[in-house]
């Protein structure tokens, strides 16, 4: 065969790979024209490579369901691992395309192998550059243990997520929902959840803009915006505490780039990637008695912005954990208050209603590392709740009067406007100021211009020995 013949034959067999499904994701996530595939002619079952996201060095991998269900095979994990090796010299982010029944059964032991070399290769990029998955199919098996250890899990509607076959784990009443976006998603398994490939790639891209190239890379910078409806933000403003922190999220955000994560997971809470000042934040939000789900979202949130250094600033109305004999509570609190003490990312707190007891001191109060704490006006700081700290400090008064429940109530406001009020807590010093909530974004923006340049060293470890 001439080399006209070859070229023309290269060429045909280019245009075929680029028919398949696989192919069609990548480029649907990368600049247009920017991917450059590797191994091209090694594997059918997966398709990798590197190119622009944003502008920024990307690689990605896509399993190819056309090719037996998008198996894995040795040689296909060979050609993944080196990805993530390629991604760890470089510095730069990994997505993760997932669409496969699972592994290739004919080749025996060895695929033992190959699973937990991208298991290994998943863990050591953990926490060095970003990784994202996608589930644009089925996620079976390994595929769901390595896609639950991304830092961001993104899923079609019409995908599947499971270790197990649900048909075998799934009590009856669950059999229809397990594996489903929305099962996963109400488990706190994936962070956002898609219609379709295209909003997929989307999503992708808008998280990978938040994100820094690795965690030695600073994140990136934008141009500010102001908040998508000011009349709107003002008036979220004032209705809280009490209002909906989740509105407060978008109410300070730079128009229309709040990201919320998680959304279906912890009723209490609400966690996003957004930009202030054109700068990407964390906004964790805790709005009501918080529960295990609350936490383990919290604690997730917090975690991902710290191994990337993207501050965080945490929105406080809660009267503090929810009252259950359930000792998982326990140790997921236990969890989020050693994970917030142990983030050196920028830490700022809003104390926008209550702030009580053991919650107070686990996401908000500069003991526990927070770098500047504001209240507003009408915030309540307190150790116990304050019907609970006028029973136990004024009892004595409260059995002397023939309406008690009245004075109880009057005197609960007392409470919340001297002892428990935030005037108190400055004078106790542990406020940096109290904000009017009209002048909340400006503050919170400039500390964050302050805090930009925070450097902070720990005591030598391996790591923590949190509680499980």
């Amino acid at each position: 065969m001439n080399p006209v013949s070859k070229l023309e034959q290269l060429a045909a067999w280019q245009q075929e790979a680029k028919q398949g499904e696989a192919r069609k994701r990548l480029d649907a996530l990368f600049d247009d024209g920017s991917f450059v595939e590797l191994d091209a002619f090694g594997g059918a079952g997966v398709v990798t490579g590197y190119g622009m996201v944003n502008q920024a060095l990307v690689y990605a991998y896509a399993q190819e369901p056309a090719a037996e269900g998008g198996a894995l095979t040795a040689v296909n994990a060979r050609k993944v691992r080196r990805l993530y090796e390629l991604a760890a010299k470089t510095g730069a982010p990994l997505v993760a395309v997932l669409d496969s029944k699972g592994a290739a059964i004919g080749e025996g032991a060895e695929m033992l192998t190959a699973y937990s070399d991208l298991l290994l290769g998943a863990n050591n990029l953990s926490g060095v550059v970003p990784q994202i998955a996608w589930v644009a199919g089925t996620c079976a098996g390994a595929f769901a243990m390595l896609a639950a250890g991304c830092d961001v899990v993104v899923m079609e509607k019409e995908g599947e997520f499971f270790l197990n076959p649900p048909f075998n784990t799934a009590q009856t009443e669950d059999k229809q929902e397990a594996g489903t976006a929305d099962f996963a998603a109400k488990a706190g398994l994936v962070s956002l959840v898609a219609e379709d490939q295209a909003q997929a790639a989307e999503l992708v891209k808008q998280l990978l803009g938040y994100l820094p190239q690795n965690n030695l890379s600073l994140p990136p910078v934008y141009e500010g915006k102001p908040v998508a409806d000011a009349a709107a933000a003002q008036k979220v403003m004032e209705d809280c505490p009490g209002g909906d922190l989740k509105s407060l999220i978008n109410a300070l955000a730079d128009g229309n780039t709040a990201l919320e994560l998680y959304g279906a997971y912890g009723e209490n809470s609400a966690v996003a990637l957004a930009l202030m000042g054109g700068m990407p934040v964390g906004l964790a939000a805790a709005c009501g008695e918080l529960h295990t789900s609350d936490c383990n979202k919290l604690t997730r949130f917090m975690q991902l912005c710290d191994a990337y250094s993207l501050p965080v600033i945490t929105l406080l109305d809660t009267p503090g954990f929810t009252v259950t004999s359930c000792p998982g509570l326990v140790k997921a609190a236990s969890r989020l208050a050693n994970t917030y003490a142990e983030a050196t990312t920028v830490k700022m707190t809003l104390l926008a209603g209550q702030a009580i007891g053991a919650a107070y001191l686990a996401l908000a109060s500069r003991n526990a590392g927070a770098d500047l704490v504001y209240a507003w006006p009408t915030a309540v700081i307190s150790a116990l709740p304050v019907q609970t700290a006028v029973e136990f400090t004024l009892h004595n008064r409260l059995r002397q009067v023939d309406d008690p429940a009245a004075v109880r109530a009057q005197l609960a406001e007392e409470y919340k406007d001297t002892v428990a009020s935030p005037m108190e807590a400055a004078k106790a010093g542990l406020l940096d100021g109290i904000l009017a909530p009209a002048d909340t974004r400006n503050t919170l923006i400039h500390g964050l211009e302050a805090l930009a340049d925070k450097r902070m060293n720990r005591l030598s470890k391996k790591h923590s020995n949190t509680v499980l």
